[in-house]
C-alpha cells in the first residue's frame, strides 16, 4: 500500500509523487528554506510573489533615491551663495557721470573680494594709466576696492575692474566717467 501512495496516475502516465520517503527526507523543504535564508530568489517555492531579494532591492532603491534627492536639494539651497558673482553695487565716481577731478576711484561689490586677484585700472582717452598706485581691497570692508589717482585733466576716463570673489568666481567690467 505504501507503494501505491508513491505514484499518482495522470491520464495514461504514472508519475512519481512526493512519497512519504521523500517527505521524510525533507529535501525540497530544506532547499526552499536554504534559498530563502541565503536571500536567493524563491524560484523553487510555489509562492509566486516577488522574490525576497527584489523586494529588499526596490525598498532600498526608493530610500536611496529619496536620500539622494534630499541631499541634492539641500546642497543646492546651501550653495546658492556659491553661484553669486562679485558685481559692482556702487561706484565713486558713478558710471557716465561728469565730475570734478576725483582723487580716487572706489567700487563697492556684492561679494567679498580676494585682494591678490582683484584690481582697478583707470586710463585716459589715449589709454595712458591715470592711477597713482595699485588698487587695494579695504581691510575693514572686503567688498570695497579703491585706487588712488594722479591729478586728472579734463576728459573721459575709463575704469576697468577685475574682481575675484572668495568663492572663486572672476568677474570683470568697465565704465567711463568724465572730468569737467
Amino acid at each position: 500500500m505504501g507503494e501505491q501512495n508513491a505514484f499518482e496516475i495522470h491520464g495514461a502516465r504514472i508519475v512519481p509523487s512526493a512519497s512519504s520517503a521523500a517527505r521524510a527526507s525533507g529535501a525540497p523543504e530544506r532547499r526552499r528554506a536554504r534559498a530563502v535564508k541565503l536571500g536567493a530568489p524563491r524560484s523553487c517555492s510555489r509562492d509566486r510573489s516577488l522574490p525576497v531579494r527584489k523586494k529588499a532591492t526596490m525598498t532600498m532603491t526608493i530610500t536611496s533615491l529619496a536620500r539622494r534627492g534630499l541631499a541634492a536639494a539641500l546642497a543646492l539651497a546651501l550653495s546658492s551663495a556659491a553661484f553669486a558673482h562679485a558685481k559692482p553695487e556702487k561706484s565713486d565716481p558713478p558710471a557716465n557721470a561728469a565730475v570734478a577731478a576725483p582723487q580716487a576711484v572706489s567700487i563697492d561689490f556684492t561679494e567679498t573680494l580676494e585682494p591678490a586677484f582683484s584690481s582697478i585700472v583707470v586710463v585716459d582717452a589715449a589709454g595712458a594709466p591715470a592711477q597713482a598706485a595699485k588698487a587695494v581691497v579695504d581691510a575693514s570692508d572686503r567688498k570695497r576696492m579703491s585706487v588712488a589717482l594722479k591729478p586728472l585733466q579734463a576728459g573721459v576716463y575709463t575704469v576697468k575692474w577685475v574682481a575675484l570673489a572668495t568663492d572663486g568666481h572672476r568677474t570683470q567690467g568697465r565704465y567711463t566717467f568724465t572730468v569737467k
